[in-house]
Order: C-alpha cells, then sequence, then structure tokens
C-alpha cells in the first residue's frame, strides 16, 4: 500500500485513473521556448537536479488536502534549460488524458511547484497522477 492510500488520500480521478507504461512515459515540451523537447523519466532524472519537498497538495474540488514528501525536480530548475521566450506568461499544461490546466509562470518559478514522479520515497502510482504529475504547493489543485 502506498504512502497517499495510507494516508487515505481520495484517488485524483478527474479524468478517469490512466494506467500508463511507466517505461515508455514522455514528457514533451513544446510552445513558447528554446524549441520542442521530449524526456523520458530516466532522462529528466539524469539531466537536473533531483528535490525532496515536503508540502501540502490541497484539493480544489474535492474538499481535502494531504502532506507528503514529494520528490521530483523544481520547476524553477526544469525551466532554467528550457527558457521561454521573454513575453511569456503562462505554462499550459495537459495530461495524456488531455486535462489542461494553464498557470501563472510567476506562480511556478516562485514556488517549491515541481514535477513530481515519487512520494514518500514510493513512486507515484497513477491513481494519484504517475508517474509524472505537478505539485504547486502555493496553488490549490
Amino acid at each position: 500500500m502506498s504512502v497517499l492510500k495510507r494516508m487515505n488520500t481520495p484517488v485524483f480521478a478527474v479524468e478517469g485513473v490512466l494506467h500508463r507504461d511507466h517505461g515508455g512515459y514522455r514528457l514533451k515540451i513544446s510552445g513558447l521556448a528554446d524549441g520542442d523537447r521530449t524526456f523520458s523519466l530516466g532522462e529528466l532524472k539524469a539531466a537536473f537536479p533531483i528535490s525532496m519537498v515536503s508540502t501540502r497538495l490541497t484539493s480544489v474540488s474535492g474538499g481535502w488536502s494531504v502532506r507528503a514528501d514529494w520528490e521530483g525536480i523544481l520547476w524553477r530548475d526544469f525551466v532554467s534549460a528550457w527558457r521561454p521566450v521573454e513575453f511569456a506568461r503562462y505554462a499550459l499544461l495537459t495530461s495524456a488524458g488531455d486535462y489542461t490546466t494553464c498557470i501563472l509562470l510567476p506562480d511556478l518559478t516562485a514556488s517549491q511547484a515541481m514535477l513530481v514522479w515519487g512520494v514518500g520515497g514510493e513512486p507515484l502510482e497513477d491513481e494519484y497522477g504517475g508517474p509524472l504529475r505537478m505539485v504547486v504547493p502555493n496553488l490549490w489543485g
């Protein structure tokens, strides 16, 4: 049983639970920046400093929150290697299930926002957005 299940965290099911091949997972980056790029989980882990942040994730629709130790890459480290053009103001994030949200870049770079692949020393499960999800502590998600 995972850390989030042991804490009775509701399943993140806005788009249903998507079961993916974690080994074949790819993060695609495109838009107003230094060209399009694609990363596997292994490439992300090798290319950027890995961080652990203890922070709260609060649901905007479910009325719950959970504090956990999240493992991944701080957004500010990630974006330093993939520079948005000067006039870019937002990051448009789209999940594998086509759930889309838009976040102001300052909300991502001025916080402990991160691309997360682990929680409590365990891989992030599909039910909780695995293999990779955003955690933005200063915003409800």
